[in-house]
C-alpha cells in the first residue's frame, strides 16, 4: 500500500511566504492610503457621510420640536389650560403680578390695606368666574352656578367673598384680625386657580 502525502498547505505556513505578503502590505499601505483618498469612491463616500449627517441632524431637530410640542401641551392640560402661542401672555402670568400687589398689601400693617387685598383678590376671583363663563350678573351668581369641575375648592371661594361682603358692607368700622385676612387671601387662590 503506498502511502500518499496529502497536502493541506500547511507546509508553507510560518515561511516567508506570508510575512513577505504583510510586510509588502504595510510598506505600500501610505501609498494605498493616499490613492484611496484621491478616488472617486473616497469622494462619494464623504457625500454619504454629509448626507447621513444632515438626516442625522434634522432627525433630532425633528425629534427635539416634537419633545417641545409635548412638553407645552402637558402644561396646558395638566397646570393652566392656557393655549401657548407667541406673543400672547398667559391669564396666569397677569394675575401674578396683580397677585404679588396683594400680598403686598398683607405686608403692611394698615387694616385698611388688608381690606385693598380681600377686595382686589375678590375682583380677581370675579374676573376669572368670567372667563369661565359661568352664568350669573354678579360674582355670588356665579359661585352659585360653579361646580368642583370649575373651580377646586368652591368652598373656599365662598367663604373668601363673604369676608368680602362683610368688608364692602361694614365700612371703616369694621374690625379685621391678620390671620382672618391672610386666610381669606389663601382661600381665594385656593378657591379660584
Amino acid at each position: 500500500m503506498d502511502e500518499t502525502k496529502i497536502d493541506l498547505g500547511l507546509s508553507s505556513f510560518g515561511h516567508n511566504n506570508f510575512a513577505d505578503r504583510a510586510i509588502s502590505f504595510a510598506n505600500n499601505l501610505p501609498d494605498r492610503i493616499y490613492a484611496f483618498m484621491h478616488s472617486v469612491g473616497f469622494e462619494s463616500f464623504l457625500y454619504f457621510l454629509w448626507a447621513l449627517a444632515t438626516v442625522l441632524a434634522l432627525a433630532v431637530a425633528y425629534v427635539l420640536y416634537l419633545y417641545i410640542l409635548a412638553q407645552r401641551e402637558e402644561k396646558y392640560i395638566y397646570y393652566d389650560k392656557t393655549p401657548v402661542t407667541e406673543g400672547h401672555t398667559p391669564p396666569r402670568e397677569k394675575k401674578s403680578a396683580r397677585w404679588q400687589e396683594i400680598l403686598e398689601h398683607l405686608t403692611k400693617e394698615n387694616m385698611s390695606d388688608w381690606k385693598i387685598a380681600v377686595l382686589e383678590a375678590d375682583t380677581i376671583l370675579d374676573e376669572l368666574t368670567k372667563d369661565l363663563n359661568l352664568p350669573g350678573d354678579n360674582l355670588g351668581e356665579r359661585l352659585k352656578s360653579a361646580t368642583p369641575a370649575n373651580m377646586r375648592t368652591l368652598e373656599d371661594a365662598w367663604s373668601a367673598h363673604k369676608l368680602r361682603n362683610e368688608i364692602a358692607h361694614g365700612g371703616a368700622d369694621l374690625k379685621l384680625h391678620k390671620n382672618q385676612v391672610t386666610e381669606a387671601i389663601s382661600a381665594f387662590e385656593r378657591g379660584g386657580w
